[in-house]
């Protein structure tokens, strides 16, 4: 599906076709675009360096207790290469991982806020800091292929950030970003 402002966040896998869901039947693909759709197939990726990071615990938040089995499960899964957790999960530590090997795969675990308005006032949590919508191309994540932001309402957005940080992320070069809802 190829879904158009306004109608991103309807649950298309709640779809029934009177007698079960669609989601039982059909495998289910949202795009925000058809641009973004990538058509050559020819090759098989190719193995990839995945950092998995991520916070359990805050100063000012609640606790994520199911952060350190999500990040193992994705760290065992994908023979991730570097794991950064809680004092270590911060916006400096991720950027000197990406600069001294890139990444392939991103998979970040934590709190996140999508306010509208102003795109300095939604964030994603490290450990310590915030980092606002506006800093996330500071990053440096246009050598990835995949950045999943498990953190609350990361694919909400409004008229200046329609698809809010997953969308912004395909904007600062990410080959493809999967969001929160």
């Amino acid at each position: 599906y190829v879904l158009d402002e306004g109608l991103r966040t309807t649950p298309i896998a709640a779809m029934m076709d009177g007698d079960s869901y669609a989601i039982e039947r059909y495998g289910l693909s949202m795009l925000p675009s058809v641009g973004l759709l990538q058509t050559d197939f020819g090759t098989r990726p190719s193995a990839q360096n995945v950092l998995t990071a991520g916070a359990d615990q805050f100063t000012d938040q609640e606790s994520l207790p199911a952060v350190p089995v999500e990040l193992d499960l994705v760290r065992t899964a994908s023979n991730s290469s570097q794991t950064l957790f809680n004092e270590d999960f911060s916006i400096e530590n991720v950027t000197a991982a990406q600069d001294s090997v890139p990444q392939g795969i991103m998979h970040l675990a934590t709190h996140a806020v999508f306010n509208t308005g102003s795109v300095d006032q939604s964030y994603i949590q490290f450990w310590d800091e915030k980092l606002t919508l506006d800093q996330l191309p500071s990053l440096g994540l246009d050598d990835l292929e995949l950045l999943i932001l498990s953190a609350c309402t990361t694919a909400l957005g409004n008229r200046e950030a329609e698809l809010g940080f997953a969308g912004l992320a395909a904007a600062a070069g990410v080959e493809s970003s999967i969001g929160s809802l």
